[in-house]
C-alpha cells in the first residue's frame, strides 16, 4: 500500500502548478488522513503546501501548513530527514504571504513569525529565512524600519535554508521598485547573475519599471522584453512582477497590450 500511495504522489509532484494538480493533492490528502499509511501523511502535507504556495492561494497554505506543524508537534516520528528539511523550507513560503491576505490578523501573523524563529532555534538550524520573512512583513504592511529589517537579512550570516542568491537580489529590486527608490532598483538589478523558478524574470520586470520611472525608457524596453521572453505565464511567484509590467507598458504608451496581458492574466469576467 506504501508504494502504490508513494507512486501516486509522485506522479501528482510532476504535475504543473494549477488546478489539477491542487484538487489531486487535496483529494489524497484526505484519503492519507482516513485511510493511511500514516507514514506519508507529513509528505502529502507538505505538497499540499506546495500546490496552494505555487497556484496563489497563500491563504489555504497558511492553513495546510498549520496542520503540518501539529503533526510534527504530535508525531515527529511520522516525518523524515527530507519531510523534516521541507518542513522548515516551507516555511517561509507560508511567511512570505502572510501580508497578502486579509483574514490573517496581525496578531496572528506576528506570532506566527516568533513561533518561526522559536522552531528553528529549537532545531538548531540557522535564522536567516527568519529574518528574510520579518523583512517581508515590514516590507508590505509599511513599517517605518524596513530597511533596517532589510540589512539585517542581507548582512546577517546566511544558512541552508536561505533563498538563492537570485531571489535575494530580486526581493530586494522588487521592494526598491516599490518604494520608488528607482536607481539603487536598477543598479542591484543589473547585477543579477543567477537562476531559479522565478528569476530573472522577476527582476526584470523590476529593472523595467524602475528604469522607465527613472528616464531610461530604452533600458526599460529591453528589460521588458526579457521579462516577456523568460516569463511563462504559470502560476507563480510573479503576481507582483507582472504587476510592474503592466504599469511599465500602460506608462510606457502601450495601454491595449497591457489591458491584454491582464486579461490573458486573469481570463474569467
Amino acid at each position: 500500500m506504501i508504494a502504490t500511495v508513494q507512486r501516486e504522489l509522485n506522479d501528482i509532484r510532476r504535475m504543473p502548478y494549477g488546478t489539477a494538480r491542487t484538487s489531486a493533492s487535496e483529494a489524497i490528502t484526505r484519503r492519507i488522513e482516513t485511510e493511511g499509511p500514516k507514514e506519508l501523511l507529513a509528505e502529502a502535507l507538505l505538497d499540499l503546501v506546495e500546490a496552494y504556495s505555487f497556484s496563489d492561494q497563500g491563504v489555504k497554505s497558511f492553513s495546510a501548513f498549520a496542520r503540518t506543524l501539529r503533526l510534527w508537534d504530535e508525531s515527529p516520528e511520522l516525518f523524515d530527514e527530507g519531510d523534516e528539511r521541507n518542513l522548515f523550507w516551507e516555511f517561509k513560503w507560508v511567511a512570505g504571504d502572510l501580508a497578502e491576505y486579509p483574514q490573517i490578523s496581525l496578531a496572528q501573523a506576528v506570532a506566527f513569525l516568533d513561533d518561526m524563529e522559536r522552531r528553528f532555534e529549537l532545531a538548531g538550524h540557522g535564522v536567516s529565512s527568519v529574518r528574510m520573512s520579518r523583512f517581508r512583513w515590514a516590507w508590505h504592511t509599511g513599517h517605518p524600519d524596513t530597511d533596517a529589517f532589510r540589512l539585517e537579512w542581507i548582512t546577517g550570516l546566511r544558512d541552508e535554508f536561505e533563498d538563492c542568491r537570485a531571489c535575494t537580489i530580486g526581493q530586494q529590486v522588487d521592494y526598491f521598485t516599490a518604494a520608488e527608490r528607482y536607481d539603487e532598483a536598477v543598479k542591484l538589478g543589473l547585477t543579477q547573475d543567477s537562476s531559479c523558478n522565478i528569476e530573472p524574470t522577476r527582476t526584470w520586470y523590476g529593472i523595467a519599471l524602475a528604469a522607465l520611472l527613472s528616464g531610461d525608457p530604452d533600458l526599460a524596453l529591453t528589460m521588458h522584453k526579457r521579462a516577456l521572453a523568460t516569463d511563462d505565464g504559470g502560476p507563480t511567484e510573479f503576481a507582483s512582477a507582472r504587476g510592474y509590467g503592466f504599469e511599465t507598458l500602460a506608462r510606457g504608451g502601450r495601454l491595449e497590450q497591457a489591458l491584454r496581458l491582464l486579461r490573458n492574466d486573469y481570463p474569467r469576467p
